[in-house]
């Protein structure tokens, strides 16, 4: 198996005040040989794996949506932060 890594259009992100421009980068596997000739037609072709990441001196990591395994339904994780209603602040 291979990885081909294509970017993707980026996308503007807000982290407390900070406005950031995440990277988009598409995840695509390929498969070699009879198998990869084979596995679309029987359902077995991974699908793309999509990552966004803040560049900058240290890469910060922002969303992913894919597999997190082999045959795994996709997941789609991102960061969180909790915002606070400043009334409510002790």
């Amino acid at each position: 198996m291979k990885w081909n890594i294509v970017p993707g259009p980026a996308k503007t992100i807000k982290i407390g005040l900070m406005r950031l421009k995440a990277q988009h980068y598409i995840v695509k596997t390929k498969t070699e040989g009879p198998a990869g000739a084979i596995a679309p037609l029987i359902g077995k072709q991974p699908p793309e794996i999509h990552v966004w990441l803040v560049k900058s001196e240290a890469p910060t990591f922002v969303e992913f949506e894919g597999p997190l395994s082999q045959d795994t339904p996709v997941w789609h994780i991102e960061l969180t932060a909790p915002e606070y209603d400043s009334q409510n602040l002790r």
